[in-house]
């Protein structure tokens, strides 16, 4: 039994008797609420609701850091000039300088630089390139940073 589902369906048919509405009024009510569907198109909408979900995150924080999931994400076209931090190591940042496509490559590469500091903590640059697909599993978009949980005990 899926309680939320009865609960919904409840709520809607509940409104559509308060309104006075014959059996017909209330399937209208509950098919334009998207509670009649057939069990495919409840399973391919999941499916679509997982591929395209948003992270959870607390209503105090800033909800661009959650904005995309890895999947959303992946959609999205690699832009140079963008910022992007490596995976595991979000202090690590690499601005893309360039995307390109070769004629014999499968997919389009992704050139950028890295910034840091050299053996003696002066800061430096060095350069790189990568496969999209290679990229996209390695870094995200710096607007994407995991941020510290705040608040504190009180």
């Amino acid at each position: 039994m899926n309680t939320k589902a009865i609960n919904s369906a409840a709520g809607v048919i509940n409104a559509a008797l308060t309104q006075g509405r014959t059996a017909a009024g209330i399937a209208l009510a509950l098919d334009s609420a998207g509670l009649l569907i057939t069990p495919e198109t409840a399973a391919e909408l999941e499916q679509l609701r997982a591929r395209f979900a948003v992270s959870d995150h607390p209503a105090d924080e800033d909800p661009i850091a959650y904005a995309l999931t890895g999947t959303a994400e992946s959609l999205r076209p690699v832009a140079e000039g963008e910022t992007y931090w490596r995976v595991g190591e979000p202090d690590k940042r690499v601005k893309v300088v360039k995307v390109w496509q070769y004629d014999t490559a499968d997919e389009p590469a992704v050139s950028f630089d890295i910034s840091g500091k050299d053996w003696r903590g002066d800061p430096c640059t060095s350069h790189s390139a990568l496969p999209l697909s290679r990229f996209r599993e390695l870094y995200r978009l710096d607007s994407t940073v995991p941020q510290p949980k705040s608040g504190g005990a009180s």
